[in-house]
């Protein structure tokens, strides 16, 4: 079963990624920051991640940064409520 993390600091948003994810036959974690997305990529490798770029410590784009230094072939798909690329 594919592996997706899903990182975004509204539990909401989440849940509802979560819900459509799984529902379609993927394996969901979460975190709510940066801190904690990074620690879940190194623990549990996932297959693909789900990043929002406004989180409350971390950047998103430097959470994909540092995380794509150790794993570099992950894919990411940025969520953001931002109107410009």
């Amino acid at each position: 079963m594919p592996r997706v993390l899903v990182v975004d600091d509204e539990p909401a948003i989440r849940r509802v990624l979560r819900a459509y994810l799984e529902r379609d036959g993927f394996d969901v974690a979460e975190a709510a920051d940066g801190v904690a997305a990074l620690a879940a990529v190194r623990t549990r490798r996932p297959d693909a991640l789900l990043l929002d770029i406004g989180l409350p410590d971390l950047d998103g784009l430097e959470v994909m940064h540092r995380a794509r230094q150790g794993y570099p072939d992950l894919p990411v798909l940025l969520v953001t409520a931002r109107a410009e690329e």
